[in-house]
């Protein structure tokens, strides 16, 4: 498994939340990330409140954001030099 962090569209504002992600399903029907079998999203809705959601082609829906989630973040924090 691979993890890259992807920077959100240029062409919208990533204060437009809803913009940004339109054109992320855009780019996701283009194929411009390969093809997608699962995506994993964060809401940080404030005051230390954030959810964790999947959306895609797994069985397991919880166990599989369980374990993208711990992924990504030990790929990201190693490639910082963090671990």
């Amino acid at each position: 498994m691979t993890a890259q962090l992807l920077d959100f569209p240029l062409n919208s504002s990533m204060i437009d939340i809803p913009s940004a992600l339109r054109e992320l399903a855009e780019q996701i029907e283009r194929g411009d990330h390969g093809e997608a079998f699962n995506l994993m999203w964060v809401i940080d809705t404030g005051n230390s409140e954030m959810s964790l959601g999947l959306m895609g082609k797994s069985p397991q829906p919880g166990l599989l954001a369980y374990y993208m989630a711990g992924s990504v973040q030990k790929k990201l924090l190693t490639g910082i030099g963090e671990v």
